[in-house]
């Protein structure tokens, strides 16, 4: 389980931020693909990630149907976004746009309060910058 694995690893995302930003190419597919839903995205928004991601998100793939693979990968979103060098590798992936569209889908509770809680944090940060 990859994404407990990292999950675990963000709670020490104050002293840990570069060293997990430093694995960016397999951080953001392991944490934004299992919340990423199943819908293909457009080309717009595949040109704004990084290959990694894009080329996963340009056709159909299975979900994760383990809601607790889902929430983890939230729950280390969520920890290294309450960090600004975390919310700017975060948006620099088009992260955001992946947990919108992941959102649409999702269905179980739990993973829904996970995504909205990220949600509210990079929605006040890019308030606050206002």
């Amino acid at each position: 389980m990859v994404s407990g694995t990292i999950r675990n690893c963000c709670f020490e995302a104050d002293n840990q931020l570069q060293n997990l930003l430093s694995i960016a190419e397999f951080l953001w597919p392991a944490l934004l693909l299992p919340v990423a839903g199943n819908k293909v995205y457009s080309e717009q928004d595949i040109s704004k990630m990084p290959l990694e991601l894009g080329n996963a998100l340009s056709h159909e793939r299975e979900p994760v149907d383990d809601p607790e693979i889902r929430k983890q990968s939230l729950e280390a979103l969520y920890l290294i976004s309450l960090q600004e060098a975390g919310r700017r590798a975060l948006w620099s992936v088009n992260g955001p746009r992946i947990l919108q569209v992941g959102y649409e889908d999702e269905e179980d509770p739990k993973v829904m309060e996970a995504y909205e809680l990220i949600g509210s944090l990079l929605v006040s940060n890019v308030e606050a910058e206002q």
